[in-house]
């Protein structure tokens, strides 16, 4: 219908519309569930569905000379009563609906995601100088780091990313290279290892002191 691919942002929208919806009649169930919706629009004019019409003039995919289009898109969906939008960028937020649909530099969810965004809040997302390859690192280690209470229990991780065109992924979503994804592995384990050890040492310093 609109000839071009759906922002992000639409599309967080629509599924927090949809959420929201099975909150208002007895005859459903809610969903329950706080779901995290990332991409990236492409900052490319796109070619229009079936090549019928032009491109639209303005967003993803518009060819307005000069104009700052696309880029990073991350929400977090909840089934909730509000909605409101987080304007990272201008540190501005705006009351826009009924469900809550928020804009992030990063989010988790889930157990373990208070320890999570602790984790993200050490990091400086907001200044964009994080890499790609930096970021799969520092994921996966607040994945091990978030999982810790439950180390026991053995996990497998996976892990996709997406970049702009000029990027590793030239715009498409990707699983994270094998060996990139087992380098940050091994990154992550050591950075718990080295936890381990500095919190067992004032317990020894402890001990020798009673001693």
């Amino acid at each position: 219908m609109y000839k071009a691919p759906i922002p992000t942002a639409a599309l967080a929208s629509r599924l927090g519309s949809y959420v929201q919806a099975y909150t208002l009649y007895s005859s459903v169930r809610p969903f329950g569930v706080t779901a995290i919706v990332g991409g990236w629009d492409s900052e490319a004019a796109l070619p229009v569905d079936g090549q019928v019409g032009s491109e639209p003039s303005v967003g993803s995919g518009g060819k307005v000379k000069g104009a700052k289009a696309g880029g990073p898109g991350l929400y977090m969906i909840e089934p909730s009563g509000l909605y409101w939008v987080l304007q990272v960028n201008n540190l501005t937020s705006k009351v826009l609906s009924d469900f809550v649909i928020q804009g992030y530099y990063g989010a988790a969810t889930g157990k373990g995601r208070q320890t999570a965004k602790s984790e993200l809040e050490k990091l400086d997302l907001s200044s964009g100088n994080l890499t790609l390859e930096a970021g799969v690192k520092e994921a996966a280690r607040i994945i091990y780091v978030a999982h810790e209470d439950s180390k026991d229990k053995d996990f497998e991780l996976e892990m996709t990313w997406i970049s702009s065109l000029d990027g590793p992924t030239k715009g498409r979503h990707e699983e994270v290279p094998k060996h990139m994804l087992e380098e940050a592995e091994k990154a992550a384990k050591k950075a718990m290892e080295g936890d381990d050890e500095e919190e067992d040492k004032p317990a020894e310093e402890g001990e020798k002191m009673e001693e």
